[in-house]
C-alpha cells in the first residue's frame, strides 16, 4: 500500500477527530488545513497548479511549529501559562506529521561529511548541510554547529 500524503492523512485525521467529537484536535486540524489551503492558493496565483507536493506541505507544518514555537516563548515570558499550553498543544499535534528532527550528533556527522567532501566556506557547508537534511532539523541550529565548527 502506497504511504498516504500528508495532506490526506491530516484529512483523515480531521474526519477520526469529528467522529470521536475530539473539538479541540478538530480545531487544531482545521487550523493546519487552513494553512496548507493558503499555501495552495499562494502557488496557484504564481501559477503553479495542482496539490501539494509532500516537501511544500512539510514546508507549511515546519512553519507552523515555529510559529507555535515562537508563541510559547512569547506566551511565558508575558506570564500566560493558559495560552502557553494551548499553542503546546498545537505544536504537539503538528509534530505527529513532521518528520522525526535529528539530534545533534547525527547533524555535526553530517556537517564534517559536507565539509569532508570539499565544502569549506559557510554557505557552501549550509546548503549542503540543508539539502541532506531535509527539514529534519532546524536552520537556525544547523547554522549555529556550522559556525562553531568552521572557528
Amino acid at each position: 500500500m502506497d504511504q498516504l500524503s500528508i495532506k490526506t492523512r491530516i484529512s483523515q485525521e480531521l474526519v477520526a477527530a469529528l467522529k470521536n467529537k475530539d473539538m479541540q484536535r478538530v480545531s487544531i486540524l482545521r487550523l493546519i488545513s487552513a494553512a496548507l489551503a493558503a499555501r495552495e492558493k499562494e502557488l496557484f496565483s504564481k501559477g503553479v497548479e495542482g496539490p501539494l507536493s509532500d516537501e511544500e506541505c512539510l514546508s507549511v507544518l515546519q512553519k507552523e511549529a515555529k510559529k507555535r514555537k515562537e508563541s510559547i516563548a512569547a506566551f511565558e515570558a508575558g506570564g500566560r501559562a493558559d495560552l502557553a499550553e494551548q499553542e503546546r498543544k498545537e505544536l504537539t499535534l503538528l509534530q505527529e506529521f513532521l518528520p522525526a528532527e535529528l539530534s545533534e550528533a547525527e547533524i555535526v556527522s553530517i556537517i564534517e561529511e559536507v565539509i569532508a567532501s570539499g565544502a569549506a566556506d559557510f554557505g557552501s557547508v549550509m546548503r549542503g548541510v540543508m539539502a541532506k537534511v531535509g527539514g529534519r532539523a532546524d536552520g537556525k541550529a544547523v547554522s549555529e554547529l556550522i559556525k562553531a565548527r568552521l572557528k
